[in-house]
This record gives C-alpha cells, sequence and structure tokens, in this order.
C-alpha cells in the first residue's frame, strides 16, 4: 500500500460549480495571462480539513470516522456569500467565493471533523477555519489589478447532504480528485 494525498470536503451541486465558473471567468481578464491558476469549476469544493500524505491502510479508518462524524449531524443549507483574496488585497494569493452559514452548522461540522482527526493522529491544525471556495491560486510575485475585480457570486443556496474523503492526484494539467469515501448527514433531503 501507498500514500496518497487526501482531503475531507463537500462537494457542490453542479449549478453551484458552473455558476462558480462563469463568476471566476468574469475575473479572469482582470489579471495577466498567466497570473493566477484558476480552479476547473467541476474541482471546486468547500474544503472543511487537508489531511495530505495518507497511507492508503488509513482510509477506512477515516471512513469509518466520517461516518460516525456525519450521522451527528442534520443536512443542512449553505449560500454563496461574498468574494475577497487570502491573505489581503495587496497581497492576494487565493481567490475565493464565500458561503454564509447563519445557524453555524458548517462550523459545528467541521469542529467535529478536525476532533476526529487530531484523534487519528493528525496534528491539529494551527489556523482557525474559514470556508471559502477557491477560484484561483496568484502565482508568486503576481500584483493585483487595478480597482475592484473581484466580483460577487450569484444569490444561490445549496444543500448540503455528505462529506466525502477525497484523493488529489497532482497532475501537470491540475489536481485530479477521486472520493474515497461518502459520509451522508443525517435527513439528506434539505
Amino acid at each position: 500500500m501507498g500514500v496518497i494525498r487526501t482531503f475531507i470536503a463537500i462537494r457542490l451541486p453542479g449549478e453551484i460549480e458552473r455558476a462558480l465558473g462563469r463568476l471566476a471567468a468574469g475575473i479572469r481578464p482582470a489579471w495577466p495571462e498567466r497570473g493566477v491558476r484558476w480552479v476547473k469549476a467541476e474541482n471546486i469544493h468547500l474544503t472543511l480539513r487537508f489531511l495530505g500524505a495518507t497511507e492508503e491502510e488509513r482510509v477506512g479508518g477515516i471512513g469509518e470516522g466520517l461516518a460516525a462524524v456525519a450521522g451527528e449531524h442534520e443536512a443542512f443549507e449553505l449560500a454563496l456569500a461574498g468574494s475577497g483574496c487570502f491573505p489581503n488585497g495587496r497581497r492576494p494569493r487565493v481567490i475565493w467565493t464565500g458561503v454564509a452559514d447563519d445557524a453555524g452548522r458548517l462550523v459545528a461540522l467541521q469542529s467535529d471533523i478536525e476532533g476526529l482527526v487530531r484523534e487519528l493522529g493528525w496534528e491539529a491544525e494551527t489556523r482557525d477555519y474559514r470556508p471559502h471556495l477557491t477560484l484561483g491560486r496568484v502565482r508568486q510575485g503576481v500584483k493585483p489589478p487595478q480597482g475592484y475585480w473581484c466580483g460577487d457570486p450569484p444569490a444561490m443556496t445549496f444543500a448540503v447532504g455528505a462529506v466525502e474523503l477525497i484523493e488529489s492526484a497532482l497532475q501537470p494539467g491540475g489536481a485530479e480528485y477521486r472520493t474515497r469515501y461518502t459520509a451522508p448527514l443525517r435527513g439528506r433531503g434539505v
């Protein structure tokens, strides 16, 4: 058995992926041609916890743990909300769209997942969780465009009915994702 690169995330419905792809396409002309590595629309996801190098024999245990955690949480809805960049507008590294979690369900789910992965032997995450959907990663040394370039996401909501353990294989054309385990939340019919 080998080592794979993994993360835990919420996959998005196709209509949300397509809307975010259109948003990114509208932002793209403001940037130098190769200044940003844009995420393919079908790869945009809501990361709950990046795990990194993971021994394949651990996948089953992670899946069982995710099933237990997910079974403690009701399905819920999120809304697209705002856009921006990390760490700031003067030195952008990540261009993102946010999500609104007014009831705090996403944060509670992520907190329980963080507890799970720590029990499974991963180091505690050192940064606070900031839910976002990455649209692009700004290449080193690229300056941001002048004026307002972010764009606002459409007013859309989407149901969260499961969390997934995803394998990420880095390829020359970008990362390729493969779901290794899906853990449904309670009451998936949001």
